[in-house]
C-alpha cells in the first residue's frame, strides 16, 4: 500500500486552512463520511509514514472545499506543498543549485511516497528537465494531481535559485497515456 510522509499532508491542510479558515476545514471535516474522519489524525507529524487511506481522505477534503476554487487551485496547492514542506524540517533536501536539485527530483519524491509512484528524471544540457511518472496498475491520477506535480516541482525549482521557471505537461495518464511526463525549463 502507498504510503506518504505527514508533512505533504500538513501542507495540504495548511493551505486549505489559510484559504478557507479552519472553521471551514472543520466543517468540511465533519461533513466526511464516517470512515474518512476515522483514519484522519488529530494533527500530522512531518516524518510520520500514512497511508493510502489517510491520503485518500484528505484528498476528498481538498475536492469538498475547492469545488469551485478554479483551474489554477491544483498548481497553488503543489506550490504551497513544496514551500511547506522545504522551508521546514526538511530545507535540507533543497540545494542552492536549480540542475542539482533536478536531478535529485526522483530520489526527493521516493523520500516523501513509498510505494507510489516511480519517478524519472532527465536532466538537459540546457536549463530544462523531464520528469516522468509511472504509475502502478491501476493507479491513474486526476488533472488535478498532475497540476498539483506541476506547480510543485515549478516551486521547488525556484526555491532551489531558478527563475523564470516554465513547465508543461507533455504526457498525461489521467488521458490514457502510459505515464505522465513535465517538462520544466528555467534561467
Amino acid at each position: 500500500m502507498a504510503e506518504v510522509k505527514g508533512v505533504q499532508l500538513k501542507g495540504t491542510m495548511s493551505f486549505l486552512t489559510e484559504r478557507y479558515g479552519q472553521p471551514a476545514v472543520n466543517k468540511a471535516i465533519e461533513s466526511l463520511a464516517p470512515g474518512d474522519r476515522a483514519v484522519l489524525p488529530a494533527a500530522f507529524l512531518d516524518s510520520t509514514w500514512y497511508g493510502e487511506d489517510v491520503w485518500r481522505a484528505v484528498r476528498r477534503l481538498t475536492r469538498m472545499l475547492t469545488a469551485d476554487a478554479g483551474p489554477d487551485f491544483p498548481r497553488e496547492l503543489g506550490k504551497h506543498i513544496s514551500q511547506y514542506t522545504f522551508a521546514g524540517v526538511y530545507r535540507t533536501l533543497l540545494v542552492n543549485d536549480p540542475r542539482k536539485q533536478a536531478e535529485k527530483f526522483s530520489w526527493v519524491y521516493d523520500f516523501f511516497f513509498r510505494d507510489a509512484q516511480r519517478v524519472e528524471t532527465r536532466v538537459h544540457e540546457n536549463s530544462a528537465c523531464t520528469i516522468t511518472y509511472y504509475y502502478k496498475s491501476g493507479d491513474k491520477p486526476t488533472r488535478a494531481t498532475c497540476a498539483g506535480t506541476l506547480g510543485y516541482s515549478i516551486r521547488t525549482l525556484e526555491l532551489a535559485g531558478a527563475s523564470n521557471v516554465r513547465g508543461s505537461h507533455k504526457k498525461c495518464a489521467a488521458d490514457g497515456q502510459d505515464r505522465c511526463e513535465f517538462f520544466l525549463e528555467w534561467e
